[in-house]
């Protein structure tokens, strides 16, 4: 059994329905492309706004 802070996937995009498939064992990626590029879209934009507002630790505001 594998720990929650090791990766599981190797990298592969992995997309659930937790309403029907709370031990995510079903990856439905492949079935819905469309939402998969959405939320990396949506991973892209938050990254890039974290970064642009991330502070050095030294540094007080």
């Amino acid at each position: 059994r594998r720990r929650k802070n090791q990766p599981a996937n190797n990298g592969q995009v992995m997309l659930f329905d937790l309403d029907s498939d709370l031990g995510e064992k079903t990856n439905l990626a492949d079935k819905h492309p469309e939402i998969v590029a959405k939320l990396g879209s949506r991973m892209k934009e938050l990254d890039a706004e974290i970064t642009k507002n991330q502070r050095q630790p030294w540094l007080k505001k």
